[in-house]
């Protein structure tokens, strides 16, 4: 039988999680939040403190890549190598000490 057609257990409620984009359930009894539906057998083993976040570990490793590829283009545009000869390299090393002044580094 389908668990969404059958009634909550008693203090039980469900809410939507846009981030998530998808249910969670709230036991208002022990103010515990859980992904896991308590009308399935075995489920409450996810629980959290109401009020925490959920950690949605896909999500936050695709922000982290995201981070880190920022960081790496930011790192590779200030990149000079092999550095420029001559006076051309003077005054690129000088546009960078102004640059990184400039900035508060």
């Amino acid at each position: 039988m389908d668990p969404a057609i059958l009634p909550l257990p008693a203090g039980w409620e469900r809410r939507y999680d846009k981030g998530a984009r998808r249910f969670y359930f709230l036991d208002h009894t022990t103010q515990q939040t859980t992904w896991d539906d308590p009308r399935v057998a075995g489920a409450g083993a996810g629980l959290a403190p109401l009020g925490e976040p959920f950690l949605d570990l896909p999500a936050l490793a695709q922000q982290k890549q995201h981070e880190l590829a920022l960081l790496r283009a930011q790192r590779d545009s200030l990149r000079w190598w092999p550095p420029p000869s001559g006076r051309a390299g003077c005054a690129a090393a000088e546009w960078f000490v102004r640059q990184r002044c400039a900035a508060g580094h």
